[in-house]
């Protein structure tokens, strides 16, 4: 496989992941909100009001967002061959699904997009393997972009469910 063609894709994949948070997130909350709130006291108390706002059209807003932003970053990885930066994307992308997994394992159920990230994580290892072997990407590069990329991902998260929420808000008013 091309490297263009292993980096267009994450965007699929990452839809993919997304499309199932998507369709179980807000009836897994439901389902397992007294169990966050017993199990972890603190982190519920901070957590939880802030997810049960979280409404279907907000994540579908945030996860739009999401996709197109990440969509023009591999157009222009792929067209400029910064692939330092895309990996760098890469690994910020694995430390979100690993975040999944790891969720998952410490409450021992299922949890939203488990599933989609256990599939994708050995696609991230693949990109990083390839990159590497065909000398395009070097450690320090790599190390150096995926903090920068972890930073921006993290900032557009918040950016992206801020945003989302305006929305559902105007929502409300207009389709009241």
């Amino acid at each position: 496989m091309s490297t263009e063609s292993l980096m267009w894709l994450l965007p699929i994949l990452w839809m993919l992941h997304n499309i199932e948070e998507l369709l179980l997130f807000k009836r897994w909350l439901l389902k397992n909100r007294e169990m966050i709130a017993g199990r972890f006291p603190r982190t519920g108390r901070l957590i939880l009001p802030v997810l049960d706002a979280v409404t279907t059209p907000i994540l579908m807003v945030a996860v739009a967002e999401e996709f197109v932003l990440l969509s023009l970053i591999t157009l222009i990885t792929v067209e400029a061959g910064w692939y330092a930066v895309f990996a760098g994307f890469i690994v910020g992308h694995t430390l979100h699904v690993g975040v999944h997994i790891a969720l998952g394992l410490k409450l021992k159920q299922y949890v939203p997009a488990v599933v989609t990230a256990a599939l994708t994580l050995p696609y991230s290892v693949v990109v990083l393997y390839t990159l590497a072997t065909r000398g395009l990407i070097d450690l320090g590069g790599v190390i150096f972009w995926s903090v920068w990329a972890s930073i921006f991902l993290v900032g557009n998260v918040i950016l992206s469910h801020f945003l989302a929420r305006k929305f559902d808000r105007w929502l409300r008013r207009v389709y009241a």
